[in-house]
């Protein structure tokens, strides 16, 4: 009789067969992929590319497959990338930065764009969150024009931290926000933002 250990096991090998065999039928246009926790170890953030996985990006534009980065960082992250990849395929890989705020290629040195204005519903939580008291104790803020972050003094987001933010989304009755939590951050952004907006890039590529 299988122990409990070996069913689970059984199970999860037959849901990888699965993934695989309708992996390999796919009619795959192009890949998209998250940055830290999926290219990069979540403890290896800011750290050069490894170049393994450098390796394994150009192969995938070897094949002719164009290439889309989602990501809730910004500028470190275009650097990174252009550092471990040769500029001549810059242009067949695509970030969205900023959890996909601004998508463009990455030869293109625009994007990023941190010159226009905070939008309005975001400028308004600027200045709740830098006046709260636990906020500023407990982490540092990154304002962009369309992201607030907030960073965890220690290594893991705490739970209270991301409760209380939620909570005065909600007190502010700020319209069109959401509140996104990685392993690393908490991020603020406008309802309409998302890393699917990498996906339809892509998509309208191959399309």
């Amino acid at each position: 009789m299988k122990s409990s250990s070996d069913a689970v096991r059984s199970i999860y090998v037959n849901e990888y067969k699965s993934f695989r065999e309708e992996l390999s039928a796919a009619d795959i246009g192009a890949v998209v992929l998250d940055y830290d926790g999926t290219l990069v170890h979540q403890s290896e953030r800011f750290d050069p590319l490894p170049s393994a996985t450098a390796d394994a990006l150009l192969h995938v534009l070897k094949l002719r497959l164009p290439i889309g980065i989602a990501t809730g960082r910004g500028r470190s992250v275009r650097q990174t990338l252009r550092d471990a990849l040769p500029s001549k395929v810059w242009e067949k890989l695509f970030v969205g930065y900023y959890n996909g705020a601004d998508v463009g290629s990455l030869a293109d040195d625009t994007i990023p764009d941190k010159t226009r204005p905070t939008s309005a519903p975001l400028a308004t939580l600027e200045k709740i969150l830098t006046e709260d008291k636990l906020v500023a104790s407990l982490a540092t803020i990154e304002v962009r024009p369309s992201q607030i972050t907030v960073t965890p003094n220690d290594a893991e987001p705490r739970v209270d931290l991301l409760r209380h933010l939620a909570d005065m989304v909600l007190a502010a009755e700020v319209p069109g926000v959401r509140v996104l939590c990685s392993a690393h951050s908490i991020d603020i952004i406008e309802a309409e933002t998302s890393k699917l907006a990498v996906v339809r890039r892509l998509a309208g590529l191959v399309s």
